[in-house]
């Protein structure tokens, strides 16, 4: 089910922005990382295109919403990961994507302890 949502954010022409918008908190729902978790280097690797093909603010919701969403020490490393091999990211994609980085790796620290 989580897989048509996420190919109709890309895929469909008519899919109403406010929705896209909307759906984006119960996609990543809290307790559902472990379900997400797949999607989120996917995601990050559209920023350019939701950068390019949707409203100003949805681009930071979907930043929050996807690395947000995430609570494990593999999703820092795949948002790392991401952030070492797109040394040309433009800079307020970049600085957006550290800002959710920073609380997933606040996060992370927390659930050691």
């Amino acid at each position: 089910m989580k897989t048509a949502y996420f190919k109709r954010y890309f895929d469909d022409a008519a899919l109403n922005e406010a929705w896209a918008s909307e759906s984006l908190g119960a996609f990543n729902a809290d307790g559902q990382a472990a379900l997400t978790i797949g999607f989120l280097r996917p995601a990050l690797d559209r920023l350019l295109w939701i950068r390019q093909n949707r409203r100003i603010f949805f681009l930071p919701a979907w930043i929050d919403a996807f690395i947000g969403g995430q609570v494990s020490p593999e999703a820092l490393r795949i948002v790392d990961d991401f952030l070492g091999e797109q040394r040309s990211l433009p800079i307020d994609v970049r600085r957006k994507i550290l800002l959710a980085r920073d609380e997933l790796a606040r996060t992370v620290a927390i659930r050691k302890t």
